[in-house]
Order: structure tokens, then C-alpha cells, then sequence
């Protein structure tokens, strides 16, 4: 039944290496405690991701300990081209939705500042405006105000 399991495992899009492998071991040691290097190094490049098993199967995976040396490697080499470790399909997505919502944080901040010059703008031009009609006010008060004349230059 285990040996059944072996054969079906493959590794999966949201898993990592290391746990494929692991895991891919730990049945291995459960079918024969004694089971060769080569064969359970065989077991799992057969269930590995194609793209990471055709760059690793080039290299010499003689025992496991070889085979996990090649898989740091690889991801090593991820790591420098691409900037980032290997990710898996749900990774990823999360990674695009941590990236829309920074934006949209930050877009709400800017129309939030935004918002509130505005409304700075306003109060201004309303200032301004009540000051104007203050003074046109207080022109039209003094032009009609009149002039006390002196009851001895009357």
C-alpha cells in the first residue's frame, strides 16, 4: 500500500521541495528501512516538479545528501535571477494581492490628502470672500456716513 502511495506521489504546485522531499523519503524508509540511495533518490526525481527535476537530473544526484545540495543550488539560482525564492502557485497569488492592496492603500492616502486640501482651498477662498464683502461693507458705510459739522461752522 505504501509502495502504491510512492509510485502515485508527485509533488504538488503549492508545495515545497524540501517537504516533497521529506515527505517522498520518510515513505521510502517506511517501504524498506534499508532501501538504497540511488533508488529513493530515483523514487523522488520521478515525483519532482518537471521544471525543477530537469535542472537538477542534469547533475550528479548520486545519494540523497547530493540530490538536497542540488536542490539548495537550484533555488539558490532562483533566488539570484529572479530576486526571490521560488514560489508556489499560492504564494504567488498572494504576493499579487499584498501588492494591489499597498497600492490601493496608498491610493487612499493620496485621495485622502487630496480630500483634505481641498477642503483647506475652500475655507480659504470662503475667508477671502467674507473678507471682501467686509470691507466693500464698510466702504459703503463710510462713503454714506455724514459728517458731523461742528455746531460753530454751522
Amino acid at each position: 500500500m505504501i509502495r502504491l502511495i510512492l509510485e502515485k506521489r508527485k509533488q504538488l504546485e503549492d508545495e515545497s521541495t524540501v517537504a516533497y522531499i521529506n515527505e517522498a523519503e520518510s515513505l521510502c524508509r517506511r517501504i524498506d528501512k534499508n532501501m538504497s540511495q540511488e533508488e529513493i533518490v530515483r523514487n523522488i526525481m520521478k515525483g519532482l516538479k518537471p521544471n525543477i527535476a530537469g535542472y537538477i537530473g542534469i547533475m550528479g544526484n548520486k545519494n540523497l545528501n547530493e540530490l538536497k545540495e542540488n536542490v539548495r543550488k537550484y533555488e539558490m539560482i532562483e533566488f539570484m535571477i529572479t530576486g526571490r525564492i521560488p514560489q508556489t502557485p499560492s504564494e504567488f497569488k498572494t504576493d499579487i494581492i499584498k501588492n494591489q492592496l499597498n497600492q490601493i492603500n496608498s491610493q487612499t492616502i493620496e485621495d485622502n490628502k487630496i480630500s483634505y486640501e481641498i477642503k483647506e482651498l475652500k475655507q480659504i477662498i470662503q475667508k477671502s470672500l467674507n473678507m471682501s464683502k467686509k470691507q466693500k461693507s464698510n466702504n459703503f458705510s463710510h462713503a454714506n456716513k455724514k459728517c458731523d459739522i461742528p455746531m460753530w461752522l454751522k
